[in-house]
């Protein structure tokens, strides 16, 4: 059923549109009934928000795309430090809508980790193995700058097993309960936190099935229909609104985790299923671990969040090999382009069909 979804252009017309968000709209009065407000004071808390880039515009999720890439590179690279090399190095990070997050990070010898989805491992490879001359040719690096060390871990998205970005709400407002929270030089109230937390978990907000039928010429209740479908199998998940780092809140801390559990991993591994600050979980093997995770944090005294060292999940994470990213990373985790460019490639190839 999926594939059948995929291979209808006006099926990939309207998904274009909603994970675009072109389509996508935040409904102010129903978040002004649930939140006992009026419409304009919802409407000018959630555009502050937004200007402030706390949060983004909303869009549908293309949840499909973990299927249509199933392969999860994390490549360290020992990439130069060069003045005139490092400004083409990021514009090639930012143009790539393979990489979908790249952060500075030190280990040993590497400085960078980059986080890029492939559909294969030989698609992988090919991607690896033409970077330098892509590098010199496209963007300009010298030669010399352009061929670099690296050191890659292989995930199969097939082996995910949390997959939960609204997580970081709740660590948002176990914080605001502590004292006052600034977000990018914006600080936030009790009731911006529960807009944030109706935002990012899809309450309030509606796609707009007029402006699709004018794109497509499909009846309102046909769009109703597919859409229904689209979400029932999967490819696109609810509409919401994402922090821009998409795992978390601006200014927070992201540290991904190697984690070993004994088999059976059952107990172990619903305690970390559970925990408010692991936002996604995947099975692998790496040396002598057999998991990995993304944890957020508060700040660097922030370790392991707000859980008791006497849970099963804190002894756990005690033993896990941590490696902290950078504040300000190079590019934040934001598979959107990524997801576009798949919808629109095969928007093309069922144009290319007709011909």
């Amino acid at each position: 059923m999926v594939s059948e979804i995929l291979e209808n252009d006006d099926n990939l017309r309207i998904m274009e549109s909603l994970v675009s968000g072109e389509s996508v709209v935040i409904n102010y009065s129903e978040l002004g009934r649930k939140l006992s407000k009026n419409r304009g004071t919802i409407q000018e808390r959630v555009e502050r928000l937004i200007k402030n880039n706390i949060i983004t515009p909303p869009s549908f999720p293309f949840y499909h795309l973990f299927t249509a890439y199933p392969l999860l590179l994390l490549t360290n690279m020992d990439i130069p430090d060069c003045v005139e090399c490092q400004p083409r190095i990021k514009r090639w990070i930012q143009d790539d809508p393979k990489i979908i997050a790249a952060y500075k990070f030190r280990q040993g010898e590497y400085g960078t980790l980059i986080f890029t989805l492939h559909k294969d491992l030989k698609e992988a490879h090919e991607w690896l193995s033409v970077l330098p001359h892509m590098l010199e040719t496209v963007y300009g690096v010298e030669k010399e700058h352009a061929t670099f060390n690296s050191n890659t871990i292989y995930i199969s998205n097939e082996l995910l097993l949390k997959y939960d970005p609204s997580t970081s709400i709740n660590i948002l407002e176990r914080d605001s309960q502590k004292g006052e929270v600034c977000l990018n030089g914006h600080c936030i109230d009790q009731l911006d936190v529960s807009i944030l937390r109706y935002l990012l978990t899809g309450k309030g907000i509606k796609y707009n099935r007029n402006r699709i039928t004018q794109t497509t010429g499909l009846h309102s209740r046909t769009v109703e229909k597919r859409v229904d479908q689209m979400l029932k199998e999967k490819v696109l998940l609810e509409p919401v609104c994402r922090f821009p780092e998409l795992f978390m809140p601006p200014g927070y801390l992201l540290s991904y985790m190697l984690v070993h559990l004994e088999h059976p991993m059952n107990a172990g591994l619903n305690s970390l299923l559970i925990n408010e600050n692991i936002p996604i979980i995947w099975k692998t093997i790496h040396s002598k671990y057999n998991l990995l995770m993304f944890h957020i944090h508060t700040d660097l005294h922030d370790l392991y969040g707000d859980i008791d060292v006497n849970r099963e999940s804190y002894k756990i994470l005690e033993k896990a090999q941590a490696r902290y990213l950078a504040y300000n990373s190079l590019k934040g985790f934001s598979p959107k382009k990524l997801s576009l460019q798949h919808i629109e490639s095969k928007i093309k190839e069922t144009k290319d069909q007709k011909k």
